[in-house]
């Protein structure tokens, strides 16, 4: 599923899988999964039996979470 908008930008993909959120984030998806048990992480749904991440939720997740260095 993706979402578009009237300028030239790419499509946004509107769900993303573990693997795309891993790599997005620089974890495993083994961590992702490991959160997901404890209630931690980005929030995420299951989508007919797989775990996607809403793309629009990750970002606000990520910008929430982010620690200055």
């Amino acid at each position: 599923m993706t979402q578009s908008c009237d300028c030239n930008c790419q499509p946004v993909q509107r769900y993303l899988t573990v693997s795309q959120v891993a790599e997005r984030i620089g974890y495993t998806p083994k961590t992702l999964y490991n959160w997901r048990g404890l209630h931690k992480g980005p929030p995420a749904v299951l989508l007919d039996g797989s775990l996607r991440y809403e793309s629009i939720r990750l970002e606000a997740w990520i910008k929430n979470n982010v620690v200055p260095a």
